[in-house]
């Protein structure tokens, strides 16, 4: 059964989609994701079975309304309080219905399926949801088990063949960031150390070059003046499009700002992740002190003093782009699964033979990797840009034309 969901303009949340990217990015990374119902006790949406579709429905700016987003649920609708994971896009709520979510995505924006004159009347309406399907009345919340998913093969990909490529060698380093810390400046984290993978281009192709933990910003910049690489791919943010910090302290909260075009972009691309807007640094703390170091890492790679470039990446997009450049169609599996690390080591190592799974311990290293890949695809001219520097700077991605290829086998699912 399918329901329709309405998301709704808010000053927390005045583009209703980065609500939904939210929600996609919570989980793919692990987390539980759920959508708040109505305060009544007969809230449509409360009879949704395991299994059925929320259809995420929103009116962008200026746009009409639009089905922007899909979510299978995962488990039986619960009256409670907000639960911890989605505190930032609710609120701390008490008795209220929340319905647990699975397989969360956002999609190119379509039409929703209903006659006008019912869109008419839901738009109008107080309910947030309606059922769009018909009910099973065999069948009850209570009696009915989550559906069962198997798990995606994971395919494999041939070894890439370079032709056309410069042929002089050069190094690529690529960090993810993990949060900073106000008291240090956003320079320290010594709780949770950030990856960097360096990998180098030899003329014909590409060696790892092992990877190193670091804790400070400076170590990491250590790392680079020792490896003299010609460009430097972080995982995060390199500016925002209006949001300031003071004295790398706090986020400055009366400048708001405005979206990045490059992340809204992404976003339409069918690639889940947390916007850079004022409801991102205001209310995910996590997300607010990771991208505070992100850009400060940036405002520091201007003072190294070395000759590299430093671009911005979204590991989660550049595996996304690398998957549908081996002509795979099937959703990418979440990165938190042994499915989705495997896919990604899959890839990883098309391009990187001498990379061992062992050398990528987590996926912040895995990130770190693909973060380093795409340094060296834009040194080959193999990204493309989203968004601009005007607009909040821009994130490279790999072209869709780079030469990943599925070997098939194990790939079952291209449909």
């Amino acid at each position: 059964m399918d329901w329709l969901y309405r998301l709704i303009v808010h000053d927390d949340f005045p583009d209703p989609l980065e609500e939904i990217a939210a929600l996609a990015a919570i989980d793919d990374e692990g987390g539980p994701a759920f959508l708040m119902l109505q305060e009544r006790k007969d809230a449509p949406g409360k009879g949704a079975l395991p299994g059925d579709t929320f259809l995420l429905g929103a009116a962008r700016p200026g746009e009409q309304f639009m089905v922007c987003g899909e979510a299978i649920v995962c488990g039986n609708p619960k009256i409670q309080s907000t639960p911890p994971s989605v505190i930032a896009l609710y609120g701390q709520q008490r008795d209220r219905l929340f319905v647990p979510l699975g397989s969360v995505v956002v999609c190119e924006p379509r039409q929703v399926p209903l006659t006008a004159l019912e869109l008419k009347a839901f738009l109008r309406g107080q309910a947030t949801a309606k059922q769009l399907g018909q009910k099973n009345s065999r069948l009850s919340p209570k009696n009915v088990a989550a559906p069962v998913v198997p798990p995606t093969a994971v395919p494999a990909f041939d070894p890439l063949q370079w032709q056309g490529s410069p042929a002089q060698p050069f190094v690529g380093i690529g960090l993810d960031p993990t949060a900073g810390t106000w008291l240090s400046g956003m320079t320290e984290n010594h709780e949770k150390r950030m990856p960097s993978v360096a990998l180098s281009w030899t003329g014909t192709g590409i060696s790892f070059n092992g990877i190193e933990w670091h804790t400070t910003n400076e170590s990491f910049w250590t790392r680079v003046r020792t490896a003299s690489p010609a460009l430097v791919c972080i995982d995060g943010p390199c500016a925002t499009n209006g949001l300031r910090i003071r004295d790398w302290r706090e986020w400055d909260g009366s400048a708001v700002g405005g979206t990045r075009d490059g992340e809204v972009e992404l976003t339409h691309e069918g690639v889940s992740l947390y916007w850079t807007t004022h409801a991102s640094v205001m209310r995910f703390k996590g997300a607010s002190e990771w991208i505070a170091r992100s850009l400060k890492l940036f405002e520091e790679a201007t003072a190294v003093n070395e000759d590299f470039q430093t671009i911005e990446t979204h590991p989660y997009g550049a595996f996304t782009f690398l998957w549908r450049a081996a002509g795979l169609t099937a959703p990418l599996p979440k990165k938190a699964t042994p499915q989705g690390r495997a896919a990604r080591l899959a890839m990883l190592k098309a391009f990187v033979p001498t990379l061992r799974d062992t050398d990528l311990v987590d996926h912040d290293a895995v990130d770190a990797c693909v973060a380093a890949v795409v340094a060296v695809l834009h040194r080959l001219g193999l990204t493309r840009g989203f968004g601009t520097v005007a607009g909040g700077g821009q994130i490279w991605v790999p072209k869709p034309t780079v030469p990943l290829r599925d070997s098939g086998g194990r790939s079952a699912d291209k449909s």
